[in-house]
Order: structure tokens, then sequence, then C-alpha cells
């Protein structure tokens, strides 16, 4: 056409072809030149293969063909999740053969698991528990002189220097129980163990004696007024299980995966939204959801669990359930000033209003969103552990997303048995990280709030679908955008 002129730029420049990508007023085309078999046409971008991408990238092969007009959104996601799977760091299973690896942060020998919030070894576990809460004009430094180096050999000679590098690597003297915390759960086990056994009937007793006892049984029946600290001890290991290797190696894996593939989001979905007119705005927010989505499906093809499901399986759970995962990715995110979810009048907030009330005059989800994010932000502590775990396990719920569209899983024991068990390994986190009393009332907390975030994302679909009625070209919407919406 007259008055235009047509550019090939050869780059290996990402963020340039960020850039040209994200461009909406350029009509251009990305080609990856490694392909080797590329279409004869231009009319469309041909898709890059993508096996040596790095999962924090953006995924060039899927980003290509948000550009393509008429793609059908639900193809778009299964080629998302049939593409070659990313690089990703080494799973639990594959890494616990090396777990010799672990060393003890106290002494350098080989680590058993995170204890008291720090990886050791058994016996560096066990001199915390029995040490934490000497008074410290009771133990003294062998030479006097509080420096000593403490490896394997030294570890048993100096007490006071030990127990000062496990404060100083981070053991937490909250997470063991006092002499006194002690006396009173020991004396409401046996109370509890006593009224069993008085209410048990004869034959209930005889039956049950043939039954293993479970662990506190067994301590309590082996104790003596001699073991108290040994009593104690098992007691506190009993009632306090730490975090163990196997859930801490998972714990590591996934938050690694997590901060790669969600963690440096370049700028707020307000500062790209392009405000020209009503519609521009939400086809620039469209793009900017895609780009969320497309993180969030590269973050879960690092998860073992969720590659080894039925395509279809894996399909459905992403198409219903990522859009109510999003608002984890916006927490992470968050900072305290000047953001899109802050709860006062900033500039970013500001703008976030303003565009919301685009789709939603009334403002509810400017307001939902905002006070949910605000409200997991606090209870999660933006702790990147807690959020990523959180997401899968949100990932692996059925029927998340309220619709009675969703359709069956294949394997639905199975997606049930996956959750359970990050379920558990959140639990273990949180009590090691905090202690039990803290975990449950994070617990408690978080389910009110998840249960308000499920009924938010489905008004706002509802809301959103409400408003594609009356835009004549929808078509024009990232196509991510229109499948996470259920727009099409």
């Amino acid at each position: 056409m007259p008055g235009q002129t047509k550019v090939i730029i050869v780059t290996a420049n990402e963020d340039l072809i960020r850039q040209i990508a994200f461009n909406t007023s350029l009509k251009a085309h990305v080609i990856d030149l490694d392909n080797k078999q590329q279409p004869p046409s231009t009319t469309t971008t041909p898709a890059p293969t993508t096996t040596t991408m790095d999962p924090k990238d953006i995924n060039m092969a899927i980003l290509a063909k948000l550009f393509q007009p008429n793609l059908n959104d639900d193809q778009l996601f299964r080629d998302a999740l049939d593409l070659p799977q990313p690089k990703k760091a080494k799973t639990a299973n594959q890494t616990r053969k090396k777990s010799v690896d672990l060393v003890c942060v106290i002494c350098g020998d080989r680590a058993i698991g995170f204890n008291y919030d720090a990886p050791t070894c058994n016996s560096c576990k066990a001199f915390f528990r029995r040490n934490a809460h000497e008074p410290a004009n009771k133990i003294r430094c062998l030479t006097g002189r509080d420096d000593c180096h403490i490896d394997h050999e030294m570890r048993r000679k100096c007490t006071s220097c030990r127990l000062k590098k496990c404060l100083q690597m981070g053991m937490r003297r909250d997470f063991v129980l006092t002499e006194e915390q002690r006396k009173e759960r020991r004396k409401k086990l046996e109370e509890n163990i006593l009224l069993a056994t008085n209410n048990s009937t004869p034959v209930q007793s005889s039956s049950s004696s043939e039954e293993p006892m479970n662990e506190v049984e067994e301590i309590l029946m082996n104790t003596n007024d001699n073991n108290d600290n040994v009593f104690c001890d098992e007691i506190n290991e009993t009632v306090f299980g730490t975090l163990s290797t196997s859930d801490w190696l998972t714990t590591q894996s996934v938050q690694a995966s997590f901060v790669a593939c969600l963690g440096v989001f370049p700028q707020q979905c307000v500062d790209i939204i392009d405000f020209t007119s009503d519609f521009s705005a939400v086809v620039s927010y469209s793009r900017f959801i895609d780009e969320c989505a497309l993180r969030f499906i590269n973050f879960f093809r690092q998860i073992e669990d969720f590659e080894n499901l039925h395509s279809d399986d894996r399909f459905v759970l992403i198409k219903y359930n990522v859009f109510t995962i999003f608002v984890l990715g916006k927490c992470y995110s968050y900072r305290a000033t000047n953001d899109c979810c802050a709860d006062d009048n900033c500039d970013a907030s500001r703008k976030s209003r303003e565009f919301l009330k685009l789709i939603d005059p009334s403002e509810t989800i400017y307001r939902t969103f905002g006070r949910m994010v605000r409200s997991l932000v606090q209870i999660t502590d933006q702790d990147p552990v807690f959020l990523s775990l959180l997401s899968i396990i949100l990932l692996f719920s059925r029927g998340l997303s309220i619709s009675n569209e969703e359709p069956l899983l294949n394997d639905p024991d199975t997606v049930n048995q996956i959750q359970l068990r990050y379920t558990n390994i959140l639990w273990n986190h949180l009590v090691s990280k905090h202690g039990e009393m803290r975990a449950q009332k994070q617990f408690i907390d978080l389910l009110p709030a998840l249960f308000e975030l499920q009924q938010s994302v489905k008004a706002s679909r509802e809301i959103f679908y409400n408003q594609s009625l009356i835009w004549n070209n929808i078509d024009q919407l990232a196509p991510l955008f229109q499948t996470v919406l259920h727009l099409s």
C-alpha cells in the first residue's frame, strides 16, 4: 500500500521483540528463524519452537499466536499445554536421591530436614531442643572468647557458641516448648488417656490391646519418673513434627519456579492500559491478562504432578481455575505504596478505578478485588512458598469456578490426591515456619477469604460476559482473555 514501508528486523534481543509484539499500533509479526519449517504465507505468524525457553520468559510461541486473527482460543490453551515442557528446576523426587547435599547450617553435617526453621542434622536439632530456653548465665563459652568455630568436631565441645550459631542461622526458640508448656501438655495427655481408659468397656479394652498404640500413648506407657526430659523431647517431636526433607525440597522447587515465572512483572496493569478510548482500554487490559495466563501456565508446567495428568484434565483445570488464581500473583507483586489495589487515593488506585468503571459502573470488581488482595497479603505475608503452594492447591480444586459448564475430569481421584498432598505440605511449611498456633490461624483466616474470592470471581465473569454482549468487536480481545473469562 502506498505510504507504508515494510521493514524486517532480525534480532536476538528479547526486550525488543516484546516491545514490537505488544505494540498494537504496529502490524507486526514475530517469526522464529530457528524454526526450519516456516510456512510460506506472510499473513500469519508461525509458531516458533521453544525447547530451550527459560521458564521466567514469556512463551514466544504462544505470544506470536496471540496476534493471529480468528484463532480459536481453546486451541490456544491446548497449544500452550502441548508445547515441549519448559526447562524446570529439579522436583523433590529427583532431588531426594541427592539429599546428602542438604547440609546442616550449624555444623556442616548431613541435614535430615528443616528443623525449627533451619536445615539441620539430627544432633543439632536435638541440641537446640534441649538448650533453646537455657538462661544465658548458665552456659559459658569453652574458651571464654565467644568465637568458637562450630563444625562436626567442635559442636559437642562448646554449648554456648553452638547455641549462639543456632540462633544466628535462624532457629526459632518459640518453636520449642518451655518446661511449663511441656508439663501442661503432658498433664493433658495423661488425663485424656485416663478418661479414654475409664470410658472403654472390657471388650473394647481387650480388642484395643491387639491394636498398635499411637506414638503418644506408647511414650506415656514407657515413661517413668527418671526420664522426664526424654519424655518431653519425644512428646515435642510427636506433636510438633518438623518439615521433612522431602517436603522441604518440594517447597524449594515450587518456590523457585513460582518466583521465576511470576516474580518479575515489568509493570502494573494500569501502566499499560490505553485510555484513548473505552474499548482500547479493554483490549490493552486483555493483553495483560494474557501475559498473566502464560506466566501461570509456565509455572504449572514446572509441576510434575500437573504434567502427568491426562491432557484433557490439564486443559479443564487451567481454563476454569486459572482466573481465580490470578489474585495470588498480584499478592506477590503487591506493594504498600502506589499500588492499583491499595486502599488509598494513590495514582495507581485511581487509574484502576477509572478503568474498571468502564466495565462495572457499580465498582463491585474494583472494591472486592482490592479487598481480597489486601486480605490475602496479610494472611500469606507475601511468602512465595505459601503463595506457590496455594496456587497449586487451587489449580487442583474441582468446581472452583462454580460454573455449570465445567466438564467432568477423566481422573478426579488423582486430582484430589494431588490437592491433598500439597495441602499437607503447606500445613507442614506453616507449622515449621510459624508454629502450630499461627498455622491454625492462617488456615482459619484463609478459608473465608477463598470462599469470597470464589464468589467474586464468578460475579466478575458474569459482569464481563454481560459487558461483552454490547461490544461489537470482541474478536479484538486477546484469545486467552476470552477463554479464562468464558466470553467466547
